[in-house]
């Protein structure tokens, strides 16, 4: 069977108004960012767009806490993706379920995150470096266990330098969550990594900023500054 290609399974998105943002596609199973007609950000699969899954928001309306779903409905959504429902109980899109994924690790997230495209964090950080990502670089068990401390040491700082400089952050005071405003790193934590760049310098208040989810979502691993710029910033 011939491999579809990036720009054809774009175009099958485009028929119906939506965008693929992803630059990368292996098979109709893989997951995509898109974002629908009206901005709402999703991740299908080819094969679930093509079946006739469109975007949640959009077919349960604008404020889908007014949907009240069944727990059996909610339990057969997440077992779709081969996720096990834990939790006996639903009451609504905006609790906090426990959900274990098809890896085995055990978290907690909404149903309305969860709809969204949010998945195990666990999975995601180690898909940060693994062969089917566009940065990989045969890295090491080692370089993999370097970059963990390095990222979680990044965190720390982050926060910190968030709680302190809140006010010069964030002035517009932006709601932060994972679907309204994430606190970005201009100069991507990846790439500091990539660059040897202290995890005090990335952390910098002068390479943090408020940037929609959506946009942040779309930046990936991407720096719109260099390293050079970064130094001259934080220094």
């Amino acid at each position: 069977m011939k491999r579809l290609t990036l720009e054809y399974v774009k175009e099958e998105f485009k028929k119906e108004g939506y965008k693929l943002i992803s630059k990368n596609y292996k098979n109709c199973n893989t997951k995509l960012d898109v974002i629908c007609p009206k901005g709402h950000f999703w991740q299908p699969t080819l094969g679930n767009f093509k079946a006739g899954h469109k975007c949640f928001y959009c077919s349960y309306g604008k404020d889908i806490r007014l949907k009240k779903f069944s727990y059996i409905f909610v339990k057969n959504e997440i077992e779709k993706y081969n996720y096990i429902l834990s939790s006996k109980i639903y009451k609504g899109c905006y609790d906090y379920l426990d959900i274990i994924c098809p890896e085995g690790h055990k978290y907690k997230t909404t149903f309305s995150n969860f709809r969204s495209g949010y998945r195990c964090r666990k999975c995601y950080n180690k898909n940060l470096i693994r062969e089917n990502n566009p940065n990989w670089r045969n890295y090491s068990e080692n370089d993999i266990k370097k970059f963990k401390w390095y990222k979680e040491r990044v965190r720390q700082i982050t926060n910190n330098n968030y709680r302190k400089y809140k006010e010069l952050i964030n002035s517009k005071k932006l709601k932060r969550s994972k679907i309204d405003n994430h606190l970005d790193h201009i100069f991507s934590i990846k790439e500091a990594f990539d660059n040897k760049i202290s995890p005090e310098i990335v952390s910098s208040i002068y390479n943090l900023r408020m940037l929609p989810a959506i946009k942040n979502i779309q930046k990936r691993n991407k720096s719109p500054i260099t390293k050079y710029l970064l130094y001259h910033i934080a220094n």
